[in-house]
């Protein structure tokens, strides 16, 4: 195949290009512009003479380790050679065994978020309750790169089971933690470890489906959501009413590896033997091969880019923690400690940028990927949306609690209906694009709208006065809007890439939306801690303020209070006004989702495939 790579020294001139190639959006995906992809063999033919790249590249492109190899890695080979020994049967099997895996990873993660806003009131922090996912969203997304590269290196078994484990630390700091910055930590290990699985999930679906069909799979494969949204709210409760949350954390500890067991044993198994049978072709000879210990210790952090990940996860972590913990200082955003978080945040990003640029030897962002129009404009629709998503969610399940008077058990079913609704909605594109839709236009014309629609109607009806039927109907809207739109994103980034780069896009598309949910919970913790509290003394009766510490930091507390007493109306007002900024910023943030939409290409999902071993 005939390969085109714009040079990394040359990128700078190609954003402007970004900004007016919407006009070619429906042109067929072989003429991608500053992109770099394999032009498949169904679409040279299809080829304009404006679609073909330079063929030389400078040396500083030639030097770059994120541009794409000609040899496939070993874990890839590993990959292309188990689907060669699969069944149908064999591939039945392990589609039961994701999806089980799928059942008991959101079932526990389902309990864990309905935890969250009880272990931070137990640690007198709830209106902290966003910032214990902020880190653990940012660590999550960026470490989704190395463990694609791991997966590249390594293979996807052995990837499975470092983040089964990670995952199983995780669940032992949140059940052992004594407070609120211990919580936080384990916070940081579980969302990587379940976001860990839930990405390998992705990149074993798409090594065993083709284009036509991945979408279905993928939405398969992810539809057990539909039974445990019933489970995991009566679980939670019933684990607050008796064993407390910190067995609730613990439990899960040997649940999921045990669970997630047999799926990695029958990878392995498959995986030996396609090298058994010879269908693993030998690598060639690599740099680490005749190195000691230490110099491969060395070489495989220099490989990971373990510098630039430390460097951007700290950078952000440091610039939105500071954004979100302002108002706990007593001078606010004059606090020596929110300056330093701010702008030495702020430094270690721009450092980040600059360091992969000019001094990394391997980069950690695999930029020529990104430049590939329609993979940047996936990424920017992928972070504005969970941006969106999570501003107005942060405290969504709390105001169902304390504003509209429902259990903790009908809440967790109420904040479930968006996995439902996203799973069905995921199924029902996978079923449209095996009969010929197109990706782009289900997102532009179903997907967005959806999304716009319910959360416009939830601005609308946000009163305590409402009934809970029209908040339900708001969140069917979106739910089943964002299947749409978070199948659309997977779906295109690898329809625009060869096999041997689905880890490394897959990984960026989650690095940005983890980003985009971090940013997200960010800003709904600054509009909380600076609205919230002044709501709160304005409708609150005087001979409660002396209380206020408690009724913020405090679901229970404000729960307490009787329907129709002055201090839950005053409540319930405050949270509704200042969710009323939340839903705002969401909309905005949504508008720009639709928009970066228009730029994607209109890609062919139905070009075939000749791997074998694939549904």
């Amino acid at each position: 195949m005939t390969k085109r790579v714009v040079p990394f020294t040359r990128m700078h001139k190609t954003l402007p290009k970004l900004f007016i190639m919407a006009k070619d959006a429906t042109k067929p995906q072989g003429e991608e512009a500053g992109g770099v992809f394999e032009l498949r063999d169904e679409e040279k033919s299809s080829a304009t003479p404006d679609s073909t790249a330079p063929k030389e590249k400078s040396d500083d492109a030639q030097n770059h380790e994120s541009e794409p190899r000609t040899v496939p890695q070993l874990g890839v080979r590993r990959a292309e050679a188990m689907t060669s020994v699969w069944g149908r049967k064999q591939l039945l099997v392990l589609y039961i065994l994701i999806w089980v895996v799928q059942f008991i990873s959101t079932f526990a993660n389902g309990v864990v978020t309905t935890l969250n806003p009880y272990v931070t009131s137990a640690f007198a922090s709830h209106t902290m309750t966003p910032t214990a996912l902020i880190v653990g969203a940012l660590c999550s997304g960026i470490f989704k790169l190395p463990s694609a590269k791991l997966m590249d290196l390594w293979g996807r078994p052995q990837t499975l089971t470092l983040v089964v484990l990670i995952q199983v630390l995780g669940f032992i700091i949140l059940a052992a933690c004594r407070n609120v910055q211990t919580y936080f930590a384990g916070q940081v290990f579980y969302q990587v470890g379940y976001q860990g699985i839930a990405y390998s999930v992705i990149v074993i679906i798409a090594d065993t489906s083709t284009l036509r069909t991945r979408g279905f799979y993928l939405a398969v494969g992810t539809s057990s959501v539909i039974a445990t949204t019933w489970a995991s709210g009566p679980a939670a409760q019933s684990i607050l009413e008796t064993i407390g949350f910190r067995w609730g954390f613990g439990i899960w500890a040997i649940v999921v590896p045990v669970t997630c067991a047999p799926l990695a044993g029958l990878l392995y198994f498959y995986q030996y033997k396609a090298e058994k049978q010879g269908l693993v072709s030998p690598s060639p000879v690599q740099e680490s091969d005749n190195m000691t210990l230490a110099q491969k210790v060395i070489f495989y952090l220099r490989e990971f880019d373990v510098v630039g990940v430390l460097m951007l996860s700290t950078g952000l972590s440091l610039f939105l923690l500071g954004l979100t913990l302002w108002a706990f200082q007593k001078q606010q955003w004059k606090s020596p400690m929110i300056i330093c978080f701010l702008i030495f945040g702020g430094l270690l990003v721009i450092a980040f940028v600059l360091y992969e640029r000019y001094v990394a030897p391997v980069s950690f962002m695999p930029w020529p990927l990104i430049w590939n129009r329609t993979i940047f404009f996936t990424c920017v629709m992928a972070a504005s949306t969970f941006t969106g998503f999570y501003i107005w969610n942060a405290f969504f399940l709390s105001m169902l609690v304390a504003v509209w008077h429902q259990s903790t058990a009908n809440a967790t079913y109420i904040t479930n209906i968006m996995l439902v609704g996203t799973s069905v909605g995921g199924i029902v594109v996978g079923l449209a694009l095996m009969a010929g839709a197109r990706l782009k236009y289900l997102a532009l014309g179903v997907g967005m709208p959806l999304v716009l629609l319910g959360t416009g109607l939830l601005y609308h009806f946000n009163d305590p006065s409402t009934e809970i039927g029209y908040i339900i109907m708001t969140q069917i809207f979106i739910s089943l809007g964002s299947g749409v739109v978070v199948l659309s994103e997977q779906l295109t980034v690898m329809a625009v890439s060869d096999h041997q780069h689905y880890t490394a896009v897959i990984a960026i598309e989650g690095l940005m939306s983890s980003i985009g949910a971090a940013f997200g919970l960010t800003i709904a913790a600054s509009i909380w801690i600076g609205i919230f509290p002044e709501k709160l003394v304005k409708y609150m009766p005087l001979r409660d303020l002396f209380s206020l510490p408690q009724i913020v930091g405090d679901l229970n507390v404000q729960a307490s209070f009787a329907k129709g007493t002055p201090e839950r109306i005053g409540i319930d007002r405050s949270y509704c006004e200042t969710q009323d900024y939340m839903l705002i910023a969401s909309l905005c943030f949504f508008g720009l989702s639709w928009v970066a939409i228009l730029f994607w290409r209109n890609v062919n999902m139905r070009i075939p495939e000749l791997t074998k071993g694939k549904f």
